[in-house]
């Protein structure tokens, strides 16, 4: 599990990193970041632009391994300690991801007891999709 939180922390940082670059760098402060990007005299738009989807790359893996150590925290699947893991739950589900804990583990129990029957679950509302108003249960 160390390996993993690792991984996900250093996806954010490298996040941040591309983004300060493209804000902020010019490429032309450093004879090796200029030609980190092949450029002289600075960084174009194109330059910047693959920064920014480098950035987005990388934290959209980082929120996906977010809320894969919150999925197993809501599951007491990292420490088997229900207090321990439910903030470790909170921390990467509802800080990291956005995701709060306490409607997901309802929704995710939810899904198990009544698993491909649609009709049963109150988050869809019947209809196969999660419905808005579940959000507010």
């Amino acid at each position: 599990m160390g390996k993993i939180v690792t991984i996900t922390f250093v996806l954010f940082a490298a996040c941040v990193a591309l983004l300060y670059a493209a804000r902020h760098g010019d490429g032309s402060s450093t004879a090796a970041g200029a030609a980190a990007v092949g450029v002289r005299g600075g960084w174009g738009a194109m330059e910047r632009g693959a920064l920014v989807m480098a950035a987005g790359l990388c934290l959209s893996q980082f929120w996906q391994q977010s809320l894969l150590i919150a999925h197993d925290a809501c599951h007491t699947g990292i420490t088997r300690k229900r207090k321990s893991d439910a903030l470790i739950g909170a921390f990467f589900g509802g800080a990291c991801a956005g995701l709060g804990t306490s409607w997901w583990t309802k929704d995710h129990n939810e899904h198990h007891a009544a698993t491909n029957q649609v009709r049963k679950r109150t988050s869809t509302n019947g209809q196969g999709v999660i419905h808005p108003q579940s959000y507010t249960r």
